[in-house]
């Protein structure tokens, strides 16, 4: 779609009545609008004017799969929606764990979580099942989150322990996101959020310099303008009060089920958690792992706009996903397994929904309505126009 054409859509809708009608009722502090018949492509149309009019605001865009996120995501870039869109996607993992999510999962999720700490104005898109997935508290992350500026004073051995507790591994030479190294005064580092790997020189303790370098070849290329931030390689940080907290949990278990088959299980988790720092598929005992979890709600500014794309759809997504944790819970129990309780990993949909209600929210339905109270677009979807 050419910049002209979404300029000739973007002034039909911005002075058309209903729009304005919404537009004034969404100013109300904790509004709760839903806005009816926006099917295929319309409401990301809407939502797209919307991203435009609301420019101080922080969207959250909650859909029902994944592909959905994907979706969305491709119909706002055709309305010329791209700058500050962030993917948080589910992990699709197991239940049990066993395996770790893709890391293009994780990298969508940490530079989600990233622009949300650092205050940068986001639309968020995610799906019900991202989002009752609870995760870390937002201070793990912020603390987990290393900053370099030149002329500053480091200290390389306690960098590296941090690194390696947010999921970086030390190698000889940095080829691959999630690499570093360090030789005499040089840190090389291949963060999740950079296109290019970075090296950090040093003249005794204080950064000399910070330049981008080839991996292939190893040399440096471009300075860095300013300074650099390091999210972490995972959600799960690992430090001495984490391991500390799963063998409290673990001894609770063991105690619990006097089980000698669950009890080598969790011995062998334990032993790999203290030597390696972490094991494939830690992710899958997140409550576990920390005293107390967030949602990505928490991380959200106070002026963020929820936008529930057909809550009658999210609500039956939500039912299914609890009904699958808790019969797979029974099954892994009953068969001496370590796993998670839902109520510990998942927020409730309830719980979510009064999380809608402490900010301005928008309901989306795609089908037809007799309610008086919904704003009514009865717009066609717009899937021609890509």
């Amino acid at each position: 779609m050419t910049s002209t054409q979404v300029s000739d859509l973007t002034n039909i809708i911005q002075n058309s009545g209903i729009y304005k009608s919404m537009k004034s009722e969404l100013l109300e502090s904790n509004a709760q609008l839903r806005l009816g018949r926006l099917g295929g492509s319309s409401s990301a149309y809407l939502l797209a004017n919307l991203i435009e009019d609301m420019d101080d605001s922080t969207l959250l865009i909650v859909t029902e799969t994944q592909d959905e996120i994907e979706k969305i995501a491709n119909d706002l870039s055709t309305f010329g929606i791209e700058d500050g869109v962030a993917l948080f996607q589910p992990w699709q993992t197991s239940l049990h764990g066993g395996a770790s999510p893709a890391r293009e999962i994780l990298a969508d999720r940490m530079l989600t979580l990233e622009r949300l700490i650092h205050g940068r104005r986001s639309i968020v898109i995610t799906s019900i099942r991202a989002l009752m997935h609870k995760i870390p508290p937002i201070e793990a992350f912020r603390n987990a989150t290393l900053h370099f500026v030149k002329g500053e004073e480091i200290d390389l051995t306690k960098v590296s322990l941090a690194l390696i507790h947010s999921g970086y591994e030390r190698v000889e030479m940095v080829e691959m996101k999630g690499d570093f190294s360090i030789r005499g005064g040089i840190l090389d580092v291949y963060p999740l959020s950079y296109e290019m790997p970075v090296r950090i020189e040093l003249f005794g303790d204080e950064i000399d310099s910070i330049r981008y370098f080839d991996p292939v070849s190893q040399r440096s290329t471009n300075r860095v303008d300013g300074d650099i931030w390091i999210v972490p390689m995972s959600e799960i940080i690992i430090n001495p009060d984490i391991i500390a907290y799963w063998e409290k949990r673990a001894d609770e278990i063991i105690e619990k089920f006097q089980s000698p088959k669950l009890t080598n299980e969790i011995n062998q988790l334990t032993r790999s958690l203290k030597e390696h720092g972490r094991f494939d598929g830690i992710e899958g005992y997140l409550p576990f792992l920390y005293r107390d979890l967030a949602g990505l709600w928490d991380y959200l500014p106070k002026n963020t706009i929820v936008v529930m794309d057909d809550p009658q759809w999210l609500e039956e997504e939500a039912e299914k996903l609890f009904e699958q944790a808790g019969q797979f819970y029974e099954m892994e129990t009953e068969r001496d397994r370590l796993a998670v309780s839902p109520s510990e990993m998942f927020a409730s949909f309830d719980s979510i929904v009064e999380f809608c209600k402490t900010r301005k929210s928008l309901y989306l339905t795609h089908g037809s309505h007799k309610n008086e109270r919904v704003h009514d677009f009865g717009m066609k979807t717009f899937e021609g126009l890509r």
